[in-house]
């Protein structure tokens, strides 16, 4: 009879966590014993480290659960790791196809001009990480209660595009990323070059509008959405807009402060202007 119900409470339980140097498991006992079906558990990243994946799990009869899928465990991992995580979701989302790239900048109030200047810095670092080509076009808005095209979905020469970046000016004023994704369905339905479209959304505030069903509207048109949240991001906001990759993660990032998105930039081009012999410097 107990090894019937010791079979029973196997079924019905979820894996014990771990710890480890880098991350621990709030409440304590979700790392020191199984998990029964609705038990909850949030992982904290210690100093120098990023959570990667949902921030809290939750025990089903499947397994464990959370918004980065069925059996996916959170981990918390270092800056450059996170960026290399970037990349290799970009890779399996282009995945040899032609695609048009188009990044999405807050510069309302809440980012600095100096904060403004590292998202500019990102988006340079991705263009020379995936350089640009008649295969692969890229532009850019900028966007507060306002949006704006500042470059046009036409960009094919990736040093050109980088030097319109460089030159691009900061406005300020509020949030409302709705206004970024309207104007980003208007731009790719009149400039995109090809089919699909990778678009990128860089923002560290929460916004004013509800921008799920513009989000909405560029997945049901085959373009691909990553959002990348930045210190005083909200999450339950920006994580559903993002498109569901092939491996049931979602393309979210967040970051802790802006100190830690710049290493990433760093990172990325200091990692891949050598290898696609690539300097617009």
């Amino acid at each position: 009879m107990n090894a019937g119900a010791d079979i029973i409470l196997q079924v019905q339980s979820c894996a014990q966590l771990k710890d480890s140097e880098r991350q621990s498991w709030n409440p304590p006992l979700c790392s020191e014993t199984f998990s029964e079906i609705g038990d909850e558990c949030s992982l904290v990243c210690k100093d120098g480290y990023e959570l990667t994946g949902s921030d809290t799990v939750s025990c089903t009869a499947d397994g464990w659960n959370g918004t980065g899928g069925l059996n996916k465990i959170p981990i918390c991992k270092t800056p450059e790791e996170v960026g290399e995580d970037f990349v290799n979701k970009i890779n399996s989302t282009l995945n040899g196809i032609a695609a048009n790239m188009l990044f999405l900048l807050d510069e309302s109030v809440s980012v600095s001009p100096q904060q403004f200047e590292m998202e500019k810095y990102f988006v340079k670092s991705v263009a020379q990480a995936f350089p640009l080509s008649v295969n692969r076009t890229a532009g850019l808005i900028t966007f507060s209660h306002v949006a704006d095209v500042d470059i046009p979905l036409t960009q094919t020469d990736t040093c050109v595009f980088v030097d319109s970046v460089g030159n691009v000016v900061y406005t300020e004023g509020g949030t409302s990323i709705l206004v970024a994704l309207n104007l980003a369905i208007d731009e790719i339905e009149k400039n995109a070059v090809h089919n699909t479209t990778l678009v990128f959304l860089v923002t560290d505030g929460i916004s004013t509008t509800d921008p799920a069903p513009a989000a909405d509207t560029l997945k049901a048109n085959g373009d691909i959405v990553f959002t990348i949240g930045i210190a005083d991001y909200q999450r339950d906001q920006l994580e559903p807009l993002a498109t569901v990759a092939s491996d049931g993660t979602p393309n979210f990032f967040g970051v802790s402060s802006f100190e830690v998105f710049l290493r990433i930039a760093q990172y990325l081009n200091t990692t891949y202007i050598d290898e696609n012999q690539i300097n617009c410097d």
